[in-house]
C-alpha cells in the first residue's frame, strides 16, 4: 500500500523516529501532528547495518512488491521475491514444482513448500458417491508466471496454484476447472532454523501426528518470531453462489518416511457446500507471518425467529477473525433475517495528546440496495468470537451512504475523537445504518449490505487519519539569509 500516495501525506515531513509497526506521524506546518493509523503492519523493524538507513535501528515501510532477482552463481534459476517485510516471501523462475514456494527471515530461518499430492472428486453419471482421481503434480509446471505485484499463479494439467500475500500471510490455493465434491491434498513443508511448537499425539503410541493448537499448526523462527496454520478454507468466485465459502475442512500435519506432510480434506458438512457450488472452487492453506484482528460477526435466524430476535440477539452464530473483506448488513432475503457487524482494530498508541479531528477511510468492494454505514465505538475482545455480536457502546460517531470501488470518510464527531485510545488500540464497530443502527427490519426480499476491503488486504486496508492539536516535539523550520 503506498501510504504517502493514498494518504496525500509528504514523505518529507514525517517523524520516522515515532513510527510503531502500525502508524506513521507527519509533522504540519502549524505545529500538529497528522497519525495514520492502521490495524496491520505497514513498517518492519530493521536493525543496524540494515534497511534504508543503515546507521539506525528503525521501522522501515514495508514494500512487499515482487522483484526479480536473477540465478546466482551456485543456481540454476533465479526468484520472484516480496522482500521488505519481517519475513521474504519467495517463487522460483523455472517452474519446478520442488520448494515452489518459501517463507523465509534470514539466511538461517526458512520453511519451503512442495506440492506432493492433489485428488478431486467428481460424481459419475447415475452414482451417489464421487470418486477421489489423482491429478497430475508435474515436475514442472505448464507454467509459472507473477500476476501482479501481490500474485503469483502456477498452472497444472488439471488446475492452477494461486497464491497471494500481504504484510501478515501468504495463501496458496488449488483453483480447480470445474465442479468437485471432495479433494485429498497433500504437501511437504521443509524448515531450516524455524521450530515446530505443536506436539506429536500423546494418545497414540508411535503416533506421527502433531496435535493442533487451537486448530492451528505454530512455528518459531531461531529470534523469536513465530508463523501458524490455522484452519483452511475453500471459497468460489461466482457472486450467485447462496454461500460464498467454507472452513468446513480437517488438516493434518505428520512425519512420514522422516519428511513433514501437510494434508488437507473437506468435512462431511464440506462436502455438502462443495455440492452446492457448480463451478470452479478454490482450496486453501494459508501461512500467517504477522498478526491482524480485523473482523465480522454475524447472526441468522431461523425461520421461525423475528427480526428482534436476530437483532436483539447477546451473541452471534459465525464469526471470521482476518478475514480478506468486512461486512455489514441487514437481510431479509427468503426466509430468514440476517445481520452482519464489523470490528476494526488501530494501533493509536502513538497519539499520546487530545484528538482535534479524526476520520476513518475505508474502501467498499460491494454495495447492496444503496445500504448505509454506521461507526461507533467498539467493545470487543482482542481476539474476536461470536460473543462480540453485540460488542458496541454509545451512538453513531459518523455515517453516510458509501461509494463502491473508492475510498470513504467517515469524520468523527467530537464523541468519537474523544473516544480514541491515544496510548493502545482503538476499537470501532461498523453497523449497517438504516436497518441494524435504526431497527427497521428490512422487507422480504431485500439485501442492504457493505463489503469492504479489510486490514488484511494489501493495498485498500482502512485506517485512521488523526490530528493532534499540540506537538512538544514540533522544531520551526529556520530558514537561513
Amino acid at each position: 500500500m503506498d501510504i504517502y500516495t493514498v494518504a496525500k501525506a509528504d514523505a518529507k515531513t514525517e517523524i520516522r523516529s515515532r513510527r510503531t509497526a502500525k502508524a506513521k506521524v507527519f509533522q504540519l506546518p502549524d505545529g500538529k501532528l497528522r497519525h495514520l493509523c492502521f490495524g496491520a503492519p505497514i513498517h518492519y523493524w530493521t536493525p543496524k547495518g540494515e534497511g534504508e538507513r543503515p546507521e539506525h535501528d528503525e521501522y522501515d515501510d514495508i514494500d512487499i512488491r515482487l522483484q526479480h532477482t536473477a540465478a546466482e552463481a551456485e543456481k540454476t534459476f533465479g526468484n520472484y521475491l516480496a522482500l521488505k517485510n519481517t519475513f521474504t516471501y519467495g517463487f522460483r523462475d523455472d517452474g519446478k514444482a520442488e520448494k515452489y514456494i518459501g517463507i523465509r527471515r534470514g539466511a538461517d530461518n526458512q520453511m519451503e513448500w512442495s506440492l506432493l499430492g492433489v485428488k478431486l472428486g467428481i460424481v459419475p453419471e447415475n452414482e451417489s458417491e464421487s470418486v477421489l482421481t489423482d491429478k497430475t503434480v508435474p515436475t514442472t509446471y505448464t507454467s509459472a508466471e507473477k500476476v501482479s505485484d501481490f500474485q503469483f499463479k502456477h498452472v497444472a494439467p488439471d488446475y492452477e496454484v494461486i497464491t497471494d500475500f500481504n504484510e501478515v500471510h501468504i495463501r496458496t490455493a488449488i483453483k480447480t476447472a470445474g465442479a468437485v465434491d471432495d479433494f485429498l491434498i497433500k504437501e511437504q513443508i521443509d524448515l531450516k532454523g524455524i521450530t515446530l511448537l505443536n506436539r506429536l499425539d500423546a494418545s497414540v503410541k508411535g503416533s506421527t501426528e502433531y496435535v493442533p493448537i487451537n486448530g492451528e499448526f505454530r512455528f518459531e523462527t531461531t529470534d523469536g518470531h513465530l508463523l501458524w496454520i490455522p484452519t483452511p478454507k475453500m471459497w468460489t468466485e461466482d457472486i450467485d453462489a447462496p454461500v460464498a465459502g467454507s472452513n468446513d475442512i480437517v488438516h493434518r500435519l505428520y512425519e512420514q518416511d522422516g519428511k513433514l506432510i501437510y494434508e488437507k480434506y473437506p468435512t462431511d458438512k464440506g462436502k455438502e457446500w462443495l455440492a452446492s457450488i457448480n463451478g470452479p472452487v478454490l482450496i486453501d492453506g494459508d501461512t500467517y507471518t504477522g498478526t491482524v484482528a480485523d473482523g465480522y460477526v454475524g447472526n441468522t435466524g431461523s425461520i421461525f425467529d423475528s427480526w428482534s430476535t436476530v437483532r436483539n440477539a447477546a451473541s452471534g452464530d459465525e464469526y471470521a477473525s482476518y478475514p480478506s473483506y468486512l461486512e455489514v448488513n441487514a437481510e431479509y432475503p427468503s426466509t430468514v433475517r440476517s445481520v452482519f457487524r464489523s470490528f476494526l482494530y488501530f494501533d493509536t498508541s502513538a497519539v499520546g495528546g487530545t484528538v482535534t479531528s479524526c476520520s476513518l477511510f475505508y474502501y467498499p468492494s460491494n454495495i447492496g440496495k444503496g445500504a448505509g454505514i454506521s461507526v461507533q465505538l467498539g467493545t470487543q475482545n482482542s481476539s474476536l468470537g461470536t460473543g462480540d455480536y453485540d460488542s458496541f457502546s454509545g451512538t453513531y460517531y459518523a455515517y453516510q451512504t458509501p461509494s463502491i470501488n473508492q475510498w470513504n470518510e467517515l469524520v468523527f464527531s467530537s464523541q468519537g475523537c474523544s473516544d480514541i485510545n491515544v496510548s493502545g488500540v482503538s476499537k470501532i464497530c461498523l453497523r449497517e445504518k438504516s436497518h441494524d443502527y435504526d431497527d427497521s427490519s428490512p422487507s422480504n426480499g431485500y439485501s442492504y449490505y457493505v463489503r469492504l476491503y479489510s486490514a488484511d488486504d494489501a493495498t485498500r486496508k482502512p485506517y485512521l487519519d488523526i490530528v493532534e492539536p499540540t506537538a512538544s516535539s514540533f522544531v520551526p523550520k529556520i530558514t537561513w539569509i
